[in-house]
């Protein structure tokens, strides 16, 4: 700003604009100069980057009455800087935004289980996709559609992110026991998967063998019927054979019967 005796010179820069009375009503000042004169008067500054705050560290209570420590931040941005300077005055935007984000983070932590939290921590331990959503997204999500609308609606500040960097027992008895209750879990989930496997190894096994007899009981049987069939083809053969042999014995019978017959008619 460049006070020229009456008169003001002032530069808005990137990621801020300038507030002022003009003609007696408060107005956004964009980038670029702009020069007062009285009665208009420039205000001040208002920064319109998104900002980053940092929650005070706190310990709050699930609804399982189990301590937690949670450390947090949150990004923003003044969106409607009048309605911001209107309503709380755009200095005091951290204390509000910290009041009312640490409230609502206690609120979903006292309604939270730690049975909740545990199941959101094995899901990002194990590195895959998983039906439903995590504590973390749970929280996130609630968070967003309380604190950011609020803001948003009532004060013109954007909520563009939560980001949880801490959240763990308090109680560091407390956090040992259930540290090894969770190797044990982990390793009986081991043995529980290697027995799994060895069944459906032992399953295909006896399934191979199924098919191993059931193909050698096919193929017993196909010999058995190709030997009964040739055993009758051979009867039948021996059969016409032996019908054949009598047919020409009796044909010969008669044939020499004839003869004699005839030989004896001419004597």
């Amino acid at each position: 700003m460049i006070q020229i005796g009456e008169w003001q010179l002032i530069r808005v820069d990137f990621g801020r604009v300038g507030v002022a009375t003009i003609a007696g009503e408060m107005r956004i000042l964009e980038q670029g100069l702009h020069l007062f004169e009285p009665p208009d008067v420039f205000l001040r500054f208002v920064n319109t980057r998104i900002q980053i705050l940092n929650l005070p560290t706190c310990v709050q209570e699930s609804s399982d009455y189990v301590p937690l420590l949670v450390k947090a931040n949150i990004s923003y941005h003044i969106m409607d800087p009048l309605m911001c300077i209107d309503k709380i005055q755009d200095q005091g935007a951290r204390k509000i935004i910290t009041e009312v984000s640490s409230a609502t983070i206690a609120a979903i932590i006292r309604s939270s289980t730690l049975g909740d939290m545990a199941m959101a921590s094995k899901k990002a331990v194990k590195g895959h996709e998983a039906e439903g959503t995590t504590f973390h997204e749970k929280m996130h999500a609630r968070f967003m559609s309380q604190v950011g609308e609020q803001l948003l609606h009532t004060m013109g500040i954007k909520v563009t992110n939560i980001n949880i960097e801490q959240l763990r027992i308090n109680d560091p008895r407390l956090a040992n026991q259930i540290s090894a209750q969770a190797v044990k879990i982990s390793e009986l989930e081991a043995q529980h998967k290697t027995l799994e496997k060895e069944g459906i190894v032992k399953r295909q096994k006896a399934e191979i063998q199924k098919d191993v007899s059931q193909l050698r009981a096919e193929g017993e049987y196909i010999v058995i019927a190709k030997n009964a069939e040739a055993s009758k083809l051979k009867a039948l053969a021996e059969a016409e054979a032996q019908a054949e042999a009598v047919k020409l014995q009796s044909d010969a019978e008669i044939a020499v019967f004839n003869k004699m017959s005839h030989a004896e008619a001419e004597h």
